[in-house]
């Protein structure tokens, strides 16, 4: 039939809601949950990048706060 639907993130679609090829349908009652996961040996010798990115996103969660967070996970 031509018809489909699909959960996207924006940044991926951008381009054809402007364009008009794709529509945003909003769904009030849809509530979504998504947590990322960072994860690194902990034995391992960071980069300085990796050491910046992972204080950057320490900063950015403290800032803005939930539904941000940042976690630290020992595992055994």
């Amino acid at each position: 039939m031509g018809n489909g639907v699909a959960l996207v993130p924006h940044l991926t679609v951008a381009r054809e809601l402007e364009t008009g090829d794709l529509v945003r349908v909003k769904v009030d009652e849809l509530e979504l949950k998504r947590v990322l996961r960072l994860v690194h040996r902990r034995q391992a010798m960071l980069s300085y990048a990796a050491t910046a990115f992972l204080r950057t996103v320490r900063s950015m969660a403290q800032e803005q706060g939930p539904p941000f967070y940042y976690h630290v996970e020992r595992t055994a």
